[in-house]
């Protein structure tokens, strides 16, 4: 997992809905700021073990 800003657009345009995460380096953000309004440092997984999550959710279902 890493650390990183994310948002959800609620607006009315048409990423209404989206989650936007900011994955510049930090140097970047500095360079060129968004201003992400209400946006919160979020611990995001970028990798899962695909065959432990099947196998979790069909346990769970069949349960």
């Amino acid at each position: 997992t890493e650390m990183f800003d994310v948002v959800v657009d609620t607006s009315a345009g048409p990423a209404r809905g989206q989650t936007i995460v900011d994955r510049r380096d930090a140097w970047l953000k500095q360079l060129e700021p968004l201003d992400l309004e209400d946006s919160a440092k979020v611990r995001v997984a970028l990798d899962l073990d695909v065959d432990a999550v099947v196998k979790l959710w069909l346990k769970t279902v069949n349960s």
